[in-house]
């Protein structure tokens, strides 16, 4: 019995998590719904849909206004692309959006953000804005 036990767990070792390139509304199963369901179904796609543009919004460097590459955070808790908010130090020492001092020392890699970030980018295409690819197939 201990064999099997093996066996089933490398079997499920193996197994991989589907990875996740684009969004896609299936039509088929879509259309499978009927009245009510549809509309609630739509209705729950278009709300994740937003969340996912208004996640994007919250990722961008306020600075320069992409998504953020190498999230830094200063000490007021502003978070920045690290290339901006050096390049905005070297100009003065303070946070670009509450003018709290700051200094290159007392900068910090946001791990949070950084994590954050990269699941965004797993679930956006590069160039693909998601939210208004699946709000546009409603």
């Amino acid at each position: 019995m201990a064999a099997a036990d093996t066996s089933t767990i490398s079997r499920a070792s193996s197994l991989e998590e589907p990875q996740l390139t684009s969004w896609h509304v299936d039509p088929a199963a879509a259309a499978q719904l009927k009245g009510v369901q549809r509309r609630q179904y739509n209705s729950l796609v278009k709300e994740l849909a937003d969340h996912i543009v208004d996640l994007g919004k919250e990722l961008r460097c306020p600075v320069c206004l992409s998504l953020m590459g190498d999230p830094t955070q200063c000490p007021c808790g502003h978070v920045f692309c690290k290339d901006c908010i050096l390049q905005a130090l070297a100009i003065a020492k303070h946070c670009p959006l509450c003018r709290t001092k700051c200094t290159k020392r007392e900068l910090s890699v946001s791990y949070v953000y950084e994590g954050i970030i990269n699941t965004y980018r797993a679930i956006q295409p590069e160039g693909m804005d998601v939210g208004s690819e699946v709000r546009g197939m409603l």
